[in-house]
C-alpha cells in the first residue's frame, strides 16, 4: 500500500500534522496534494505513538495559507525519471566526437596563441630596435654635446687664464708707471749734494737740508 496522508491540524512551529497510511516517509520528503500535484512541504518528523504514528510537516509553501491545507489529502512527490541510458556503441561514438571537438578548440586555440606571439614579437622587435636606435642617437648628441661643452669650458677658461695674465701685466704696467710717476713728475729735482730726488714742492733737500737754489736737475 502507498503512502497517503491526511492533514488534520496545525502545529505550535506553524505546520501541519496530518495522519498516514503505508510506510513512514523519511525526513526531508517532499509532499504535493493529490488533486492538483501542488507542493505543500517537507517532512519534519515522525511523532505519535507507534501504533498511530503522525508526521510534523514544515517548510510549507509562503503563498498558502496553513489554515487552507486543512483535510487536504497529500501524497509523496514521485521522483523525476532519468533519461534512458546509451548504448555502448553511441556512448563510444559521442565520447569521440566530443574528443575531437575538444581537439579541434585546442588545435584553433593555439594557432591563434602562436599567430599572436608571432605578431607581439615582429611588434615588440621592431619596437626594441626602434628603442635602441633612439637610445644610441641619443647618447651620440649626448657625446657630441658633452664634447663641445667641454671645448667651450676649455676655450672659456683659456680666454678667463688669458684675461687674467693680460690683466696682471697690465696692473703691473701701471704700477710701473705710476710709481715712475710718483718718483719722477714734473718739476720734482734732484739734489747735487747727495743725489736725492725731491718733490717739486720742497725748498730743501730732506736728506742733507742742502736749498735747492741752484740744484734742480731733470
Amino acid at each position: 500500500m502507498g503512502f497517503q496522508a491526511v492533514v488534520e491540524s496545525l502545529s505550535h512551529e506553524g505546520g501541519l500534522i496530518a495522519t498516514f497510511s503505508g510506510a513512514s516517509p523519511a525526513l526531508n520528503t517532499i509532499l504535493i496534494r493529490c488533486d492538483d500535484q501542488t507542493y505543500v512541504g517537507k517532512v519534519d518528523g515522525v511523532i505519535g505513538r507507534v501504533d498511530a504514528p503522525k508526521i510534523h510537516i514544515a517548510h510549507l509553501d509562503r503563498n498558502v495559507a496553513p489554515e487552507s491545507l486543512l483535510t487536504a489529502e497529500l501524497m509523496i512527490r514521485p521522483k523525476k525519471e532519468k533519461p534512458p541510458k546509451e548504448s555502448r556503441g553511441e556512448r563510444n561514438h559521442n565520447s569521440y566526437e566530443k574528443k575531437q571537438s575538444f581537439q579541434r578548440r585546442n588545435n584553433d586555440y593555439s594557432r591563434r596563441h602562436d599567430d599572436r606571439r608571432r605578431n607581439d614579437g615582429n611588434r615588440f622587435g621592431s619596437e626594441r630596435k626602434n628603442n635602441f636606435q633612439r637610445r644610441d642617437n641619443g647618447q651620440r648628441d649626448r657625446r657630441d654635446n658633452r664634447g663641445r661643452s667641454q671645448q667651450r669650458g676649455s676655450d672659456r677658461d683659456q680666454r678667463r687664464s688669458n684675461d687674467r695674465r693680460g690683466g696682471r701685466h697690465h696692473r703691473d704696467d701701471q704700477r710701473d708707471r705710476r710709481s715712475s710717476r710718483e718718483n719722477f713728475t714734473y718739476n720734482d729735482w734732484t739734489c747735487k749734494q747727495c743725489s736725492n730726488s725731491n718733490f717739486s714742492f720742497r725748498e730743501k733737500c730732506n736728506r742733507c737740508d742742502a736749498p735747492r737754489q741752484g740744484n734742480a736737475g731733470d
